[in-house]
This record gives structure tokens, C-alpha cells and sequence, in this order.
């Protein structure tokens, strides 16, 4: 995804380690997401790790005009962010997760049932943010 200013972001999982050249990101358990932005020369201009202990999966990423940042994703049983811990509501549960353009924490909504529900893909139009999933 390519925001306003041509920075480019992306996210995705990880397990154990990973460095984007910002600084080392360690799992908490067996997979996290990341978010990284990059400027548009390629250099890093952030990186951050969301996740808990068990899976916790990036699947898409999407920004708006202001160049806000959004993920989009999956995690297991419960996942720790903005300072207290989302539960999940049985298995997995979709999340949607709000960045600035410096990449601080806005905030977070999660969605799910008793069985997997998975974030999957994002859009942005004027003021409206898009999640699909299953």
C-alpha cells in the first residue's frame, strides 16, 4: 500500500525475530504482526509489533487521505494492545487496527463469534474504512 506521500506500508506475521532497519521486533509468542512503513526512497520510518502468545496474523493494510495507517488481521484467544487485553469471543477473531502516520496507536476494534473469523482485506474512501473477511 502507498500512502499520500508515497511512503509505502506493509504488513504481514513473523516468528522469533525481525529488524526492518528501525530496530529488532521479538515475537511475545508463536507469530505476531508487523506494520512497517517505509519512506519512498526505501529507508524506515517505523515498525511495530502487535500480538500475545498464541497466532496473531497481518493480512492487509490500507491508509487514508490523512495518510492514517490501517491493519487488518487475525489473532488466537486474546491479543494485547493500547494497554489492555482484547479477548477473543471463541476461537480466532478479526481485528482492525488504527495507526497514525507516525505510527502511534489510535485505536482498535475487534470483531468475531464463537468460531474463526479472519480480517482479510481492507479500503479506505473519503471518511469510511472497508474490512472483508471470513
Amino acid at each position: 500500500m502507498v500512502d499520500p506521500a508515497g511512503s509505502v506500508i506493509i504488513t504481514g506475521s513473523f516468528d522469533d525475530a525481525l529488524d526492518f532497519g528501525d530496530g529488532p521486533m521479538r515475537t511475545a509468542g508463536r507469530s505476531d504482526v508487523f506494520i512497517a512503513k517505509f519512506a519512498p526512497d526505501g529507508n524506515p520510518l517505523w515498525s511495530r509489533r502487535v500480538g500475545n502468545g498464541d497466532e496473531d496474523i497481518g493480512a492487509a493494510v490500507a491508509t487514508d487521505s490523512f495518510g492514517n495507517v490501517y491493519a487488518a488481521g487475525w489473532y488466537w484467544r486474546q491479543l494485547d494492545l493500547l494497554g489492555k487485553p482484547f479477548a477473543s469471543a471463541g476461537k480466532k477473531d478479526a481485528f482492525l487496527y488504527a495507526l497514525s502516520p507516525a505510527g502511534d496507536a489510535l485505536w482498535l476494534r475487534t470483531f468475531g463469534g464463537t468460531e474463526d473469523d479472519y480480517g482479510r482485506w481492507l479500503a479506505t474512501d473519503g471518511g469510511a474504512i472497508y474490512l472483508t473477511g471470513t
